[in-house]
């Protein structure tokens, strides 16, 4: 997948999302975790792809968002559940969000604080994360969205490191 983000004509971010034993999505993304280049985060929010925040200058915004900084990279995130769970209008913000950023076109969005700020030119990456358990209300979210998610079920047999390192050489 990350020959995708090379190819000129492709503009939509590849996402997946593990599934299965917790010891396997570990180790498959700590894996990629030591790639170099590679924007690992324990969490976040979609508002972070392009923030608003009122505790900073918009000249300092551009270094915090985070779509500049994914672009052309792969994303990591170990878990993205909190993404898909809260109450229903905060999670329609999320998808509609992701829905965008996930086109491959940038984002922008609108505040009291800053007006409009955002990124229209086209933005690519890999999105890597992990996923507990997919229930019903995460499947109702994931639906909604037009760029959906690969997902990927992990057997429940545990891998070893050796095996990976061997997969990803």
């Amino acid at each position: 997948w990350a020959i995708q983000m090379k190819i000129s004509e492709e503009t939509h971010p590849f996402t997946i999302l593990f599934n299965g034993n917790i010891t396997n999505r570990e180790i498959i993304l700590n894996s990629f975790k030591k790639i170099p280049d590679n924007v690992y985060l324990n969490s976040f929010t979609p508002k972070s792809f392009v923030s608003h925040s009122a505790r900073h200058s918009t000249k300092d915004l551009k270094d915090i968002d985070l779509l500049p900084k994914i672009n052309n990279n792969v994303l990591i995130t170990p878990n993205v559940d909190s993404i898909f769970l809260g109450n229903k209008p905060t999670v329609n913000d999320s998808i509609t969000m992701l829905d965008v950023v996930l086109e491959g076109n940038g984002y922008e969005s609108h505040s009291a604080v800053h007006g409009v700020r955002g990124y229209v030119e086209k933005c690519n990456f890999v999105w890597l994360g992990t996923i507990n358990q997919i229930n019903k209300r995460i499947f109702d979210a994931i639906v909604r969205m037009n760029n959906k998610p690969l997902f990927f079920k992990l057997d429940d047999k545990e891998l070893e490191m050796s095996s990976m390192d061997e997969m990803l050489n």
